[in-house]
Protein backbone atom coordinates (compact mmCIF):
# COMPACT_ATOMS: atom_id res chain seq x y z
CA UNK A 1 0.00 0.00 0.00
CA UNK A 2 3.12 2.67 1.21
CA UNK A 3 4.88 1.43 -2.45
CA UNK A 4 1.88 2.06 -4.43
CA UNK A 5 1.19 5.62 -2.55
CA UNK A 6 4.53 6.59 -3.22
CA UNK A 7 4.34 5.40 -6.89
CA UNK A 8 1.48 7.45 -7.33
CA UNK A 9 2.78 10.32 -5.98
CA UNK A 10 5.50 10.22 -8.00
CA UNK A 11 3.47 9.85 -10.96
CA UNK A 12 1.62 13.00 -10.29
CA UNK A 13 4.13 14.89 -9.53
CA UNK A 14 5.67 14.18 -12.91
CA UNK A 15 2.86 14.90 -14.82
CA UNK A 16 2.78 18.35 -12.81
CA UNK A 17 6.00 18.90 -13.45
CA UNK A 18 5.80 17.91 -17.53
CA UNK A 19 2.81 20.18 -17.89
CA UNK A 20 4.69 22.58 -16.41
CA UNK A 21 7.00 22.85 -18.97
CA UNK A 22 4.82 22.14 -21.66
CA UNK A 23 2.81 25.66 -20.32
CA UNK A 24 2.26 28.43 -23.75
CA UNK A 25 0.76 31.43 -23.73
CA UNK A 26 0.34 33.57 -27.06
CA UNK A 27 1.84 36.48 -27.86
CA UNK A 28 0.93 39.09 -30.85
CA UNK A 29 3.58 40.92 -32.10
CA UNK A 30 3.38 44.86 -31.26
CA UNK A 31 5.17 47.71 -33.34
CA UNK A 32 8.75 48.14 -32.82
CA UNK A 33 8.76 44.39 -31.28
CA UNK A 34 11.51 41.42 -32.27
CA UNK A 35 12.14 38.03 -31.89
CA UNK A 36 14.67 38.95 -28.87
CA UNK A 37 12.75 41.30 -27.25
CA UNK A 38 10.21 38.82 -26.91
CA UNK A 39 12.31 36.24 -25.41
CA UNK A 40 13.83 38.57 -23.31
CA UNK A 41 10.36 39.48 -22.00
CA UNK A 42 9.05 36.32 -21.22
CA UNK A 43 12.80 35.18 -20.00
CA UNK A 44 12.98 32.49 -22.96
CA UNK A 45 15.40 32.09 -25.68
CA UNK A 46 14.88 32.68 -29.24
CA UNK A 47 15.18 29.38 -29.92
CA UNK A 48 12.52 28.47 -27.80
CA UNK A 49 10.43 30.54 -29.90
CA UNK A 50 11.37 29.43 -33.14
CA UNK A 51 10.69 25.45 -32.17
CA UNK A 52 6.95 26.88 -31.15
CA UNK A 53 6.40 28.42 -34.17
CA UNK A 54 7.86 26.64 -37.18
CA UNK A 55 5.87 28.35 -39.69
CA UNK A 56 7.34 31.80 -38.50
CA UNK A 57 10.63 30.79 -40.27
CA UNK A 58 12.43 33.32 -38.37
CA UNK A 59 10.28 35.99 -39.38
CA UNK A 60 8.26 38.42 -37.50
CA UNK A 61 5.66 41.43 -38.71
CA UNK A 62 3.30 43.55 -36.95
CA UNK A 63 0.04 41.22 -35.82
CA UNK A 64 1.35 38.03 -36.02
CA UNK A 65 0.49 35.69 -33.14
CA UNK A 66 2.73 33.71 -31.52
CA UNK A 67 2.97 30.88 -29.26
CA UNK A 68 5.32 31.65 -26.63
CA UNK A 69 6.73 28.08 -24.02
CA UNK A 70 7.21 29.15 -20.83
CA UNK A 71 8.20 27.50 -17.44
CA UNK A 72 6.50 29.52 -15.48
CA UNK A 73 2.80 30.95 -14.72
CA UNK A 74 2.17 34.42 -17.11
CA UNK A 75 -0.86 35.36 -17.28
CA UNK A 76 -2.56 35.79 -20.63
CA UNK A 77 -3.61 39.22 -20.93
CA UNK A 78 -1.20 42.03 -20.14
CA UNK A 79 -2.55 45.50 -19.14
CA UNK A 80 -2.57 48.13 -21.70
CA UNK A 81 0.35 50.16 -19.07
CA UNK A 82 1.95 47.14 -19.60
CA UNK A 83 2.18 46.59 -22.79
CA UNK A 84 2.35 50.50 -23.45
CA UNK A 85 5.92 50.61 -20.88
CA UNK A 86 7.17 46.94 -22.90
CA UNK A 87 6.70 48.74 -26.03
CA UNK A 88 9.00 51.88 -25.00
CA UNK A 89 11.81 49.54 -24.21
CA UNK A 90 12.01 47.57 -27.52
CA UNK A 91 11.47 50.08 -29.92
CA UNK A 92 14.51 52.05 -27.44
CA UNK A 93 16.22 48.05 -28.02
CA UNK A 94 15.63 47.84 -31.88
CA UNK A 95 18.12 50.81 -32.62
CA UNK A 96 20.81 49.27 -30.52
CA UNK A 97 20.64 45.19 -31.66
CA UNK A 98 20.59 43.61 -34.54
CA UNK A 99 17.78 40.94 -34.84
CA UNK A 100 17.90 37.86 -36.45
CA UNK A 101 15.65 38.04 -39.15
CA UNK A 102 12.83 41.35 -38.77
CA UNK A 103 9.95 42.28 -41.37
CA UNK A 104 7.57 45.12 -39.92
CA UNK A 105 4.26 44.81 -40.88
CA UNK A 106 1.81 47.58 -40.48
CA UNK A 107 -1.84 47.45 -41.11
CA UNK A 108 -1.49 44.34 -43.44
CA UNK A 109 1.36 46.58 -45.61
CA UNK A 110 5.13 45.28 -45.45
CA UNK A 111 7.26 48.29 -44.31
CA UNK A 112 9.55 49.36 -46.33
CA UNK A 113 12.74 47.55 -44.95
CA UNK A 114 14.39 44.26 -43.72
CA UNK A 115 17.12 43.23 -41.15
CA UNK A 116 18.96 40.73 -40.91
CA UNK A 117 22.16 38.98 -38.84
CA UNK A 118 24.64 39.96 -40.89
CA UNK A 119 23.84 43.89 -41.01
CA UNK A 120 22.68 44.62 -43.94
CA UNK A 121 19.07 46.10 -44.50
CA UNK A 122 17.31 46.59 -47.75
CA UNK A 123 15.56 49.85 -47.21
CA UNK A 124 12.69 51.41 -49.18
CA UNK A 125 11.87 55.26 -50.39
CA UNK A 126 14.68 57.84 -50.82
CA UNK A 127 15.83 60.90 -52.48
CA UNK A 128 18.95 61.38 -54.32
CA UNK A 129 20.32 65.02 -55.42
CA UNK A 130 23.94 64.20 -56.83
CA UNK A 131 26.03 66.99 -59.07
CA UNK A 132 27.50 65.54 -62.55
CA UNK A 133 30.35 65.46 -64.20
CA UNK A 134 31.80 64.55 -67.59
CA UNK A 135 35.73 65.33 -68.20
CA UNK A 136 36.26 65.08 -71.81
CA UNK A 137 33.18 67.27 -72.95
CA UNK A 138 33.86 69.45 -69.56
CA UNK A 139 29.86 69.16 -69.24
CA UNK A 140 28.10 69.34 -65.85
CA UNK A 141 25.11 68.78 -64.28
CA UNK A 142 22.80 67.92 -62.01
CA UNK A 143 20.30 65.02 -61.65
CA UNK A 144 17.12 64.10 -58.83
CA UNK A 145 15.77 60.46 -58.16
CA UNK A 146 12.81 59.69 -55.92
CA UNK A 147 11.02 56.22 -55.53
CA UNK A 148 11.26 53.25 -53.76
CA UNK A 149 13.43 50.47 -53.03
CA UNK A 150 12.60 48.57 -56.62
CA UNK A 151 11.59 51.26 -58.88
CA UNK A 152 12.83 55.17 -59.32
CA UNK A 153 12.19 58.06 -61.38
CA UNK A 154 15.04 60.10 -62.44
CA UNK A 155 15.48 63.79 -64.31
CA UNK A 156 18.88 64.98 -64.80
CA UNK A 157 20.28 68.32 -66.99
CA UNK A 158 23.48 68.56 -68.03
CA UNK A 159 25.46 71.32 -69.65
CA UNK A 160 28.64 72.61 -71.28
CA UNK A 161 27.90 76.33 -69.50
CA UNK A 162 29.07 78.14 -72.07
CA UNK A 163 26.59 80.69 -72.82
CA UNK A 164 27.41 83.99 -75.45
CA UNK A 165 30.84 84.41 -76.89
CA UNK A 166 31.67 82.60 -79.91
CA UNK A 167 32.13 79.20 -77.98
CA UNK A 168 29.39 76.73 -79.23
CA UNK A 169 26.63 76.12 -75.91
CA UNK A 170 25.20 72.47 -75.42
CA UNK A 171 22.92 71.21 -73.09
CA UNK A 172 20.75 67.73 -72.33
CA UNK A 173 18.25 67.43 -70.27
CA UNK A 174 15.96 63.72 -70.04
CA UNK A 175 14.05 61.84 -67.57
CA UNK A 176 13.17 58.06 -66.96
CA UNK A 177 12.21 55.54 -64.83
CA UNK A 178 13.07 51.96 -64.37
CA UNK A 179 14.60 49.62 -61.39
CA UNK A 180 16.91 50.28 -58.34
CA UNK A 181 18.47 48.74 -55.44
CA UNK A 182 19.65 49.94 -52.26
CA UNK A 183 21.49 48.37 -49.16
CA UNK A 184 22.78 49.60 -46.17
CA UNK A 185 25.91 47.71 -44.87
CA UNK A 186 26.21 47.58 -40.94
CA UNK A 187 23.43 51.20 -40.77
CA UNK A 188 26.61 53.25 -41.89
CA UNK A 189 27.52 52.35 -45.58
CA UNK A 190 25.40 52.69 -48.39
CA UNK A 191 25.32 50.81 -52.00
CA UNK A 192 23.05 51.51 -54.90
CA UNK A 193 21.98 51.10 -58.22
CA UNK A 194 20.18 52.24 -61.01
CA UNK A 195 19.01 50.98 -64.32
CA UNK A 196 16.19 52.76 -66.88
CA UNK A 197 15.66 54.50 -70.00
CA UNK A 198 15.09 57.67 -70.75
CA UNK A 199 14.05 60.68 -73.63
CA UNK A 200 15.17 64.08 -73.88
CA UNK A 201 15.84 66.74 -75.68
CA UNK A 202 19.78 67.83 -76.81
CA UNK A 203 20.19 71.69 -77.33
CA UNK A 204 23.30 73.12 -78.75
CA UNK A 205 23.72 76.72 -80.10
CA UNK A 206 26.50 78.35 -82.43
CA UNK A 207 27.20 81.48 -82.19
CA UNK A 208 28.42 83.22 -86.14
CA UNK A 209 32.44 83.86 -85.89
CA UNK A 210 33.02 85.71 -89.46
CA UNK A 211 37.22 84.79 -88.31
CA UNK A 212 37.08 81.51 -88.93
CA UNK A 213 33.62 81.46 -91.49
CA UNK A 214 31.73 80.10 -89.04
CA UNK A 215 27.66 80.48 -89.06
CA UNK A 216 25.38 80.18 -86.30
CA UNK A 217 22.75 77.52 -85.89
CA UNK A 218 20.75 76.56 -83.18
CA UNK A 219 19.64 72.72 -82.98
CA UNK A 220 17.33 70.83 -80.65
CA UNK A 221 16.98 66.69 -80.86
CA UNK A 222 15.26 64.41 -79.54
CA UNK A 223 17.46 62.19 -77.85
CA UNK A 224 16.46 58.87 -76.11
CA UNK A 225 18.26 55.68 -74.65
CA UNK A 226 18.84 53.81 -71.38
CA UNK A 227 20.83 54.87 -68.24
CA UNK A 228 23.01 53.08 -65.35
CA UNK A 229 24.53 54.12 -62.28
CA UNK A 230 26.29 52.54 -59.45
CA UNK A 231 27.54 54.84 -56.01
CA UNK A 232 28.88 53.81 -52.63
CA UNK A 233 28.11 56.21 -49.57
CA UNK A 234 29.04 56.75 -45.94
CA UNK A 235 26.67 58.18 -43.58
CA UNK A 236 26.34 61.76 -42.19
CA UNK A 237 23.50 61.89 -39.94
CA UNK A 238 20.03 60.50 -39.20
CA UNK A 239 16.33 62.41 -38.70
CA UNK A 240 14.02 62.57 -35.41
CA UNK A 241 12.27 59.37 -37.20
CA UNK A 242 15.16 56.94 -37.87
CA UNK A 243 15.84 58.04 -41.53
CA UNK A 244 19.50 58.37 -42.74
CA UNK A 245 21.38 60.80 -44.97
CA UNK A 246 24.19 59.41 -46.87
CA UNK A 247 26.89 61.05 -48.84
CA UNK A 248 27.32 58.99 -52.10
CA UNK A 249 30.04 59.27 -54.88
CA UNK A 250 29.27 56.83 -57.92
CA UNK A 251 29.86 56.55 -61.56
CA UNK A 252 26.89 57.24 -64.42
CA UNK A 253 27.02 55.97 -67.81
CA UNK A 254 24.53 56.36 -70.94
CA UNK A 255 23.92 54.22 -73.84
CA UNK A 256 22.61 56.84 -76.39
CA UNK A 257 19.94 55.15 -78.85
CA UNK A 258 20.51 52.02 -76.76
CA UNK A 259 24.34 52.26 -78.44
CA UNK A 260 26.70 50.48 -76.15
CA UNK A 261 29.87 52.06 -77.58
CA UNK A 262 31.76 54.52 -75.49
CA UNK A 263 29.56 54.31 -73.07
CA UNK A 264 31.72 53.80 -70.20
CA UNK A 265 34.62 56.06 -71.48
CA UNK A 266 31.72 58.89 -71.98
CA UNK A 267 30.21 58.39 -68.57
CA UNK A 268 30.10 61.28 -65.93
CA UNK A 269 31.01 61.14 -62.02
CA UNK A 270 28.55 61.83 -59.60
CA UNK A 271 28.71 63.86 -56.11
CA UNK A 272 26.04 63.84 -53.89
CA UNK A 273 23.26 63.87 -50.99
CA UNK A 274 20.85 60.47 -50.84
CA UNK A 275 17.75 60.41 -47.88
CA UNK A 276 16.88 56.30 -47.16
CA UNK A 277 13.13 55.70 -45.21
CA UNK A 278 12.56 53.58 -43.05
Amino acid sequence: MMKRTILSLLFGTASMFAMAQNQTVSHVVQRGETLESIAEYYNVSVEDIDKANPNMDGVVYVGLKLTIPTNSTIQNSVTKEERQSVNEVTKRNVQLQNTDSYVAKDNGNMSNHRTSSNNLLEYGGGSSFSFLYQSDAKLYGLQLELGTNLFCLSTSIISNLKFGGKATSASTAWMGGGVRRKLVIADNFLIQGKLYPYIGLSQSNTPKNIEIGQEAEDKTEFTYGASADVSVGIKLWNTGKGNSTFLHVGYVIMASEFKTRDMIKGGCLMVGLTTVIK
